[in-house]
């Protein structure tokens, strides 16, 4: 009798059904979302910017309904991916290509920057955007030579795990490595007495400056300018130009007006536009006015003292 083996192989491949599911996955009919900043057509960097100045920041844009809303089911990834140009994990500024920019995604109020995927980590749980808050933050990071360009469209996405929730875009702008000089501005509003306010809505005597534009190089053909509260004197009538005193003055009643040399509203973060010198280049100038003026009815809540404040003056170079 002969006997015989029969040898038998096999492979036995155990998948579970869940070894392939998605951490992260969208609501149904929820996809990626879009969140668009809209840029000045121009941004002038004086050359000798040191790296890592912010360049601009945007205001604060809030989302309103946006049908953007997913679920991770275990701890995942998340961050942002840079689609214009590379992206670096952890990295907290994404560079714009070869531009010499760099872009940060800030969430308000808690400020944070959210970092280059994958760079921090969120718990399981459902997230969406409907009323969230983003601003768009431009940093320098290199050498600008003449200008450079940020193309309208996206800049990148927030990722979390598999899927990408939410995308940046932007208008696009140009980016100028040319500027004026344009030195501070001190004013001596000179003293006066409370009786000089004698009622609410009185005004002192004008005081006429100049705001000087220096040395501007060629190529420059218009000036888009405007007129900024700080957070140190804050608005307090923006269409006529008025601030508050700045927290460093003991004078109460009175704000700061400010108004062109010829009498002319000055209204506040409102854009203004004069033609360069020549476009060879030169000095050019503003003429402006200030005045103090009385802001409260109770000649009770009057108080002598120092009277200081402060303007932010923004240009750009068209």
């Amino acid at each position: 009798m002969k006997l015989c083996r029969i040898l038998i192989f096999g492979f036995l491949h155990m998948l579970s059904s869940n070894a392939m599911a998605a951490v992260c996955e969208f609501y149904p009919d929820n996809t990626m979302g879009n969140i668009r900043f809209i840029l000045p057509a121009t941004l002038s960097v004086p050359r000798d910017t040191p790296n890592g100045t912010v360049i601009y920041e945007s205001p604060i844009v809030t989302l309103g309904t946006i049908p953007s809303s997913f679920k991770c089911s275990a701890v995942h990834s998340e961050g942002v991916r840079n689609t214009s140009g590379i992206t670096q994990a952890g990295a907290q500024i994404f560079p714009i290509g070869n531009t010499g920019i760099g872009w940060q995604w800030i969430r308000p109020p808690s400020g944070k920057v959210w970092k280059g995927f994958p760079g921090d980590t969120d718990v399981a749980g459902g997230w969406g955007w409907n009323g969230s808050q983003h601003m768009l933050r431009l940093v320098k990071t290199g050498d600008i030579s003449g200008s450079a360009t940020i193309h309208s469209g996206q800049l990148g996405k927030f990722v979390a795990g598999e899927i990408e929730p939410l995308a940046m875009n932007t208008s696009g702008t140009r980016v100028v490595s040319q500027s004026c000089e344009t030195p501070d501005v001190k004013v001596d509003m000179g003293t006066y007495n409370l009786s000089d306010f004698p009622k609410n809505g009185a005004s002192a005597k004008e005081k006429y400056f100049f705001l000087n534009f220096k040395n501007c190089p060629t190529g420059i053909n218009n000036f888009r300018f405007s007129f900024s509260p700080t957070a140190g004197s804050p608005v307090w009538d923006a269409e006529n130009g008025m601030v508050n005193l700045n927290s460093n003055s003991t004078a109460k009643g009175l704000a700061l007006q400010m108004r062109f040399s010829d009498g002319k509203s000055l209204k506040l973060n409102q854009n203004y536009i004069r033609k360069a010198p020549t476009a060879q280049g030169g000095n050019d100038s503003v003429g402006l006015q200030a005045r103090f003026v009385r802001i409260e009815p109770s000649n009770a809540q009057m108080r002598a003292g120092d009277a200081n404040a402060e303007i932010a003056f923004v240009v750009e170079y068209l």
